[in-house]
């Protein structure tokens, strides 16, 4: 599947903060994103793939009244723009019945 130049693959990812892993995701805890390009924003392949990181910036914009923040890929050096933080958001309870 391609989208807008990029092979669409599924989204990795590592724990920052190695000390807070208990072999799950939870709520707090401090995650690096990442994927696997394979081909570049000219449609030219990349061999082996290259693999980039997601990262916020300070810039925020409007659609409507919704704001959303500016998030970006790279390949340069970890840093704190790089860590994104799990939220629960809602609990769902299910019974097998």
């Amino acid at each position: 599947i391609t989208n807008n130049n990029y092979l669409v693959k599924d989204w990795e990812f590592n724990h920052a903060k190695v000390g807070n892993y208990q072999g799950f995701l939870k709520s707090n805890d401090i995650i690096n994103l990442r994927i696997k390009k394979f081909y570049d924003i000219n449609r030219n392949p990349i061999p082996n793939g290259k693999v980039v990181y997601l990262r916020s910036h300070d810039i925020q914009f409007n659609v409507g009244n919704d704001t959303f923040q500016e998030v970006v890929c790279h390949n340069e050096r970890l840093g704190g723009n790089d860590e994104w933080c799990i939220e629960l958001i809602k609990q769902y309870t299910w019974t097998l019945v």
